[in-house]
């Protein structure tokens, strides 16, 4: 460190038009920690740090907006080729692609699953039973405690998977969460066609109270002749 600022080696960065200030200092540190854990150069470690602090802030969000490595890395090239289209690297299809699709993600190659994400099949049965429609929510929190007897029991870890729905499903989503089990979850509304969202037209705000290891189930009804559009 040197005994003055001033004295201080200076590493420009990619200058973004700025949506959201929030996580910039978070998205600063791990880019340059990132580096200085590995034993690069300073002078590495800050470009890292703010092309990070850049993403950030060209995104609406905090952590979920948290560059991966591969992002870095085609921001950086896009940049030194093209700095005036990197100026808003939010419209850029490449780098949303990126981050989608780069994040290390649990591969599954088999997934034994159970399906009990029904809605109004088990209603209309309440309703024609006389049953009380609580007793529905009852239900699906024995078919998780019957999911997991039946993983301990056959030695099933790593493999097993359910779709609950979140209506009558949300305590069972809950303990069903954390298992490490492939959890789908839907967000259609019930033979809805045209598709409707179960939530509302606004299915990313409904998204981002999901847990992230709960997958997106989205059914959706059509017959071959209906309209194209």
């Amino acid at each position: 460190m040197p005994a003055s600022i001033d004295d201080a080696p200076i590493h420009g960065g990619v200058e973004v038009e700025v949506l959201n200030v929030l996580g910039a200092g978070d998205a600063f540190a791990l880019g340059f920690l990132s580096g200085w854990l590995r034993d690069e150069p300073l002078e590495a470690c800050a470009r890292s740090a703010n092309a990070s602090g850049a993403l950030v802030v060209s995104r609406h969000g905090c952590a979920p907006a948290m560059p991966t490595p591969a992002e870095l890395n085609y921001f950086l090239a896009a940049a030194k080729q093209d700095p005036v289209r990197m100026h808003r690297p939010d419209k850029d299809a490449t780098l949303a692609r990126l981050h989608r699709v780069s994040p290390n993600r649990k591969q599954w190659d088999e997934v034994l699953g159970f399906a009990f994400d029904y809605r109004n099949q088990l209603f209309e049965l309440a309703q024609q039973t006389g049953a009380d429609e609580a007793r529905i929510s009852k239900l699906k929190g024995l078919f998780v405690e019957a999911v997991a007897q039946t993983e301990k029991e056959l030695g099933l870890q790593g493999r097993i998977g359910v779709l609950i729905d979140d209506r009558y499903g949300q305590d069972a989503l809950n303990a069903a969460t954390g298992r490490g089990w492939w959890i789908g979850r839907p967000v259609e509304l019930p033979l809805s066609m045209p598709l409707v969202f179960d939530h509302g037209r606004a299915i990313g705000t409904t998204l981002t109270a999901w847990p992230r290891e709960q997958v997106v189930k989205c059914l959706v009804q059509y017959h071959p002749d209906h309209p194209h559009e």
